[in-house]
C-alpha cells in the first residue's frame, strides 16, 4: 500500500484558470516521490499526456550509490538496485496518476539508463 505522508499536488480544478495543467501535476508530483522516497531530486522532468497513455522523462534520476557501483564496476548489482527501487515506486506512481487523472491504471514501464542517467516512464490508462 502507498505511502501518502509525502505531499502531492491536488487533481486538477477545472473551474480555475490558475490551477496548474495535468502535466505540471504529474512532474510535481513525480518530483516529490523521487525527494520522499529517495531523498533525490530528478531535473529536469518532461511529460506528455497522450491517447491511452502518460510519457515522463526523467534526467538525473541515479542516485549517488548507484553511480558508485555503476562507476565500480559492479554496473550488474547498479542495476539490481534501480530494478528493486522502480519496482517500490511503481504502486505509489499509479496512485498518484489515477489521483490526478481520474483514471485507472493498468500498467507502467520503467527503465533507466545508468550511463545517461534518465528514467523513461510510460504509463497505460483504462480506456473511458
Amino acid at each position: 500500500m502507498p505511502d501518502s505522508d509525502y505531499p502531492l499536488m491536488p487533481t486538477l480544478n477545472s473551474e480555475n484558470p490558475d490551477s496548474p495543467s495535468l502535466e505540471e501535476q504529474v512532474i510535481a508530483g513525480m518530483r516529490s516521490l523521487y525527494e520522499h522516497h529517495l531523498n533525490h531530486q530528478p531535473h529536469p522532468i518532461t511529460c506528455q499526456i497522450l491517447d491511452g497513455k502518460i510519457v515522463i522523462l526523467l534526467e538525473e534520476t541515479v542516485t549517488r550509490p548507484e553511480q558508485i557501483l555503476f562507476e565500480n564496476g559492479q554496473a550488474h548489482l547498479a542495476e539490481q538496485v534501480r530494478s528493486h527501487l522502480d519496482k517500490i515506486l511503481h504502486p505509489h506512481i499509479k496512485e498518484l496518476v489515477e489521483r490526478i487523472l481520474q483514471v485507472p491504471v493498468i500498467d507502467i514501464l520503467i527503465d533507466t539508463g545508468l550511463d545517461t542517467r534518465r528514467t523513461g516512464t510510460i504509463i497505460m490508462l483504462q480506456s473511458r
